[in-house]
């Protein structure tokens, strides 16, 4: 009886395994179906869009004529035509007609060529194999018609196919459609319709009459797995529940760190921390660096060493840095009162920032939208990648100047942070990294080098902030070396902005209680 009870019990255990991995397995086959299908619905509506912006194009030139066509076909009228083409993105004819019979075309002037409109779909698009130009490369046709005259754009059918062709892959190719006539990757016209007996998966326009197609991908099936994948099936029968369950959670989940930081975008999770910098002779705030902080739901402040690399690399850092820019901006008009004259707001920059008219815009607002606060915003450049002296880069800090920007060197001496920036940028502010100020007043080393700093700031008319400022004796020695302002820990930690702008209701800019003893 127990040998019976054990064989039953270790029986319904394996039954549950054996339940379980197939529910399991089950689910993770549709997941990968469900995500092939999103993927291939994805790269229809990227599509779709494509093609609506370059029938918009045809549109906006077709609009141009409104109430102004030409009467007649002059030379003039085809220069005006030609220039249009040039002009317009993927646009390679323009044809006028009056009475439904075409009477100027761009590329053969004054012509008489009968058109019949109910070949239109909804009197607005058709998709032909060529024309006289062409004959044997696609083209769509927007037609645009008011009162008895009318304008037909033609927009190459190689852009058509590229667009198809981009977004298309090897087994499932994209298809486009206008009423009954599709074209594929081929760059034919079919005039029958597309006949499947499979599943399609569509992509409609709502503003044009067209759409985009492709035969659904098939859910994968057994026989499949069997022949493609049976030492995954052997190896995943052996596996226990836990791990199973391990493996589900990985394919479900969507956690790399690039994702988590755009989620984490999407929630506003990233917020401004202010670390005060005080005036080096009275000790009074005299501004602020503001730094980006992760506000995770679940795992509280994640520091900044962990996301700002990443957020770097992948360009995230623009859309953390104009987050940061706004809150800052709300912060400073809620105080703009009580905080002092040419108050800095120092933000920290990175060499992405200098290739995005994003971010340039994003100060743009900023400096807009604080303009009755007497602030200074100053962006330091990091050290951690080269700013590439390039064309763009320097459009771009030209126009950060213009708008009132001052540029400091953040970290000055390590890294990238080098001489080349103070030229490059015109830096008004030196910043001496913690490495050289912690020993400064005890090291010889490191008190020449910022010795020398200061020599050169002066020459230059820079000001100098000492960071790391960590000890009332550090204080004391910055104080009379002759740097401009002072930072670190010994004045204030970084703080949310909540607790920055209740020292400044406390304290309306007097010196920081932490600095009171360093004034004897």
């Amino acid at each position: 009886m127990k040998t019976n009870s054990s064989w039953l019990r270790n029986m319904m255990v394996f039954i549950g395994i054996i339940i379980t991995l197939i529910i399991g397995w089950g689910a993770v086959v549709f997941q990968i179906h469900d995500g092939i299908k999103a993927d291939a619905q994805q790269k229809l509506d990227r599509a779709r869009e494509r093609i609506d912006i370059a029938i918009n194009h045809a549109s906006q030139v077709a609009n141009s004529f409104k109430g102004n066509y030409p009467f007649n076909c002059t030379e003039i009228t085809l220069q005006a035509l030609r220039q249009l083409i040039v002009n317009a993105p993927d646009v390679r004819s323009i044809n006028l007609a009056r009475n439904n019979e075409i009477y100027c075309a761009s590329h053969y002037g004054p012509v008489k060529e009968k058109i019949d409109s109910s070949q239109y779909i909804n009197g607005k698009l058709i998709l032909l194999n060529g024309n006289r130009t062409t004959p044997y490369r696609s083209i769509l046709v927007y037609r645009n018609e008011d009162k008895a005259f009318s304008v037909l754009v033609g927009i190459d059918g190689y852009h058509i196919y590229n667009v198809l062709s981009l977004l298309s892959d090897d087994k499932y190719p994209i298809y486009f459609r206008v009423g009954n006539k599709w074209m594929g990757l081929d760059g034919i016209v079919h005039d029958k319709p597309f006949q499947t007996s499979k599943n399609v998966l569509s992509s409609s326009s709502w503003i044009y009459n067209f759409n985009v197609f492709m035969i659904q991908p098939p859910l994968v099936s057994w026989s499949n797995l069997i022949e493609y994948a049976w030492g995954t099936l052997i190896l995943f029968s052996f596996t226990c529940i836990i791990s199973f369950f391990i493996a589900w959670r990985l394919i479900r989940s969507s956690s790399s760190p690039e994702s988590a930081i755009r989620a984490a975008l999407i929630d506003k999770q990233f917020i401004p921390y202010m670390q005060p910098i005080v005036d080096a002779k009275t000790f009074r705030i005299v501004g602020a660096e503001v730094l980006s902080r992760w506000k995770h739901p679940v795992d509280g402040l994640i520091p900044p060493d962990s996301f700002i690399p990443l957020a770097e690399k992948t360009g995230l850092i623009i859309n953390i840095t104009s987050d940061i820019l706004i809150l800052l901006a709300e912060f400073i008009n809620s105080y703009k009162n009580l905080i002092g004259r040419d108050f800095l707001c120092c933000v920290n920059v990175s060499a992405s920032h200098f290739q995005s008219e994003k971010f340039l815009h994003s100060v743009e607002r900023f400096i807009s939208a604080t303009s009755e606060a007497s602030i200074v915003l100053v962006l330091e450049l990091t050290e951690r990648e080269l700013i590439e002296d390039n064309q763009r880069s320097a459009v771009i800090s030209s126009s950060l100047s213009k708008a009132g920007v001052v540029f400091a060197i953040d970290d000055y001496g390590t890294g990238n942070a080098n001489l080349a920036y103070l030229k490059q940028f015109s830096a008004k502010i030196l910043k001496i990294d913690k490495l050289f100020t912690a020993e400064a007043n005890s090291e010889h080393f490191s008190s020449e080098i910022v010795d020398n700093i200061i020599s050169l700031s002066e020459r230059l008319s820079i000001s100098t902030v000492a960071e790391g400022i960590e000890t009332e004796e550090q204080a004391l020695y910055f104080r009379k070396s002759g740097v401009t302002w002072l930072q670190g820990y010994y004045f204030s930690r970084p703080m949310p902005l909540a607790d920055f702008g209740e020292r400044i209701l406390s304290y309306a800019m007097l010196p920081l209680p932490l600095a009171t003893t360093a004034k004897k």
